[in-house]
């Protein structure tokens, strides 16, 4: 990595696993939950790989409009653009949920990747999701992950820390609009 500070904003619905996510990748013990509203507030610490990146974990949000006072501090932090790159982690077993707020990212001309997150337990499930065409429909960088067994997040990572992270995702969005 470069050294040159970075900052990578988590985002999603509530309990689609941006609190687990956080705390592996900066080896924080916050508090997690199965249900809305356990996270309320800004949550920032270093990645345990690459300390020039900032990581930030926002409350749980459907929107970036209107919402409760919890989606108002994810959607203010977000939308003030304090963010190299922001990560819609997106629950893979019910997609369609999260994919609404990627939609509002775009509709924004937010910088971001897509994490599938649980995508282990998806597969159980039975659940199908082409990862291909998905990128393709978004023109955005997709990574199937398990946040919670530590499956394709440095794959995730490694993108989110790229120098230029911000200048590419706005690019591929630009051709495909």
């Amino acid at each position: 990595m470069s050294g040159k500070e970075r900052t990578v904003a988590l985002c999603g619905n509530p309990n689609c696993g941006k609190t687990t996510l956080f705390n592996l990748l900066t080896a924080s013990n916050m508090r997690v939950g199965n249900r809305s509203g356990v996270t309320v507030e800004l949550s920032a610490g270093k990645w345990t790989k690459d300390k020039s990146v900032t990581i930030v974990d926002t409350p749980g949000a459907r929107t970036l409009d209107d919402g409760t006072a919890d989606e108002r501090v994810a959607a203010d932090f977000l939308l003030s653009r304090n963010a190299d790159i922001a990560v819609c982690v997106i629950d893979a077993c019910n997609p369609v949920a999260g994919l609404c707020l990627a939609a509002e990212l775009a509709k924004n001309e937010m910088p971001f990747a897509i994490a599938l997150n649980m995508w282990d337990e998806a597969q159980k499930g039975g659940v199908k999701i082409n990862v291909d065409l998905l990128e393709k429909l978004t023109a955005k960088k997709v990574f199937p992950i398990s946040a919670k067994n530590n499956i394709g997040v440095d794959e995730l990572m490694n993108f989110c820390a790229k120098e230029n992270v911000r200048d590419e995702t706005r690019a591929a969005f630009s051709q495909n609009a």
